[in-house]
């Protein structure tokens, strides 16, 4: 911990009784630097435990990894970010696709859920045999949420991502074109998220 230029550290160390002939010498080693995870790992000593990865470290380890390889190609830590993300989307395709399809089988069946709603108004246990009927002719299993099966599997991957670049030092005060002259800074302008929910915007479209 600091105050202005001034550092201190505190230690706890468990009690261990000694006789008063007894003398005893304990040691300790202290790390004092950014949390380089490349470097701490170097040591040796299990340093790079400090860096935190999030819930799904295994994820945010390899993330990491990758991201090294493709600057070490690039050599701008924004255009290494671009591509990791790219080639992460690549290969969720998959499990995009099959959303999407559940998406578009849900929107085809809608008018007979609402059919079977109105008719079945005031029996839940019928209807929700209908709607299981239902589901099962088009194909659909868990009451139609298979949809979301694809989502969650993508969920730790994006999490990882996102807590691999927030914890990684590198980043800071790393340009990357134009306007953006530190990557681990928000846009001063709001140009990017602008852009970000336009493209959401359209997607959605």
């Amino acid at each position: 911990m600091a105050q202005e230029e001034h550092y201190y550290s505190i230690r706890r160390v468990v009690p261990v009784p000694l006789h008063p002939s007894e003398s005893r010498l304990d040691t300790a080693s202290f790390f004092v630097g950014p949390k380089v995870y490349l470097d701490l790992k170097e040591m040796g000593i299990g340093l790079e435990r400090a860096v935190d990865f999030g819930y799904f470290a295994p994820f945010g380890r390899l993330i990491h990894r990758a991201l090294f390889t493709i600057h070490k190609v690039t050599g701008n830590y924004g255009w290494a970010i671009i591509l990791l993300t790219f080639i992460i989307q690549i290969l969720v395709i998959p499990l995009t696709v099959k959303s999407f399809k559940h998406g578009q089988k849900m929107k085809a069946i809608q008018p007979q859920m609402k059919r079977l709603q109105e008719l079945h108004k005031g029996d839940a246990r019928r209807l929700n045999s209908e709607m299981l009927a239902l589901y099962q002719r088009h194909g659909m299993k868990f009451m139609g949420m298979e949809g979301c099966v694809p989502m969650l599997i993508q969920l730790p991957v994006f999490w990882a991502l996102f807590s691999t670049l927030r914890n990684t030092f590198e980043l800071r005060h790393a340009p990357w074109l134009g306007w953006v002259q530190d990557l681990s800074a928000h846009d001063p302008f709001y140009v990017l998220p602008v852009l970000m929910g336009a493209g959401m915007f359209v997607q959605q479209k």
